[in-house]
């Protein structure tokens, strides 16, 4: 939808929230093979250009993001909108990406180390 239509600029108004940017970010874990040891991954998903434009961030209500996380957010001007309990739609980019990236990497292959995991990554990105 363009941003200038009325229905746009009739929400921005409103001061309603949907119309402004938002990015989607997760966490999840790979277990490395050689190590035992379980490697967390961060990810952002980055829409191009756009990503200075982003206001809000959307994350779930997981225990890996804590009050610091939100705080060096809010510092650069970013607002964090917690999607409601048991909802993965609400972060759908994100949760589709958690999803294909292991059923599509990490649960075919094993990963041997940190470095590994990192050009995997690289390489399916």
């Amino acid at each position: 939808m363009d941003p200038s239509t009325p229905a746009r600029a009739s929400a921005r108004r409103r001061g309603d929230r949907r119309v402004d940017r938002t990015d989607g970010h997760d966490f999840f874990h790979v277990d490395c093979v050689l190590t035992l040891k379980r490697i967390y991954v961060f990810f952002v998903l980055e829409f191009g250009d756009r990503a200075n434009e982003f206001k809000f961030l959307i994350r779930d209500r997981a225990g890996q993001f804590t009050a610091s996380f939100d705080a060096v957010l809010a510092d650069v001007g970013i607002e964090t909108l917690r999607i409601p309990p048991r909802c993965p739609r609400a972060n759908g980019y994100a949760e589709r990406f958690v999803l294909t990236a292991r059923t599509e990497l990490t649960d075919r292959m094993l990963i041997l180390g940190e470095r590994h995991l990192r050009a995997v990554l690289a390489e399916y990105a």
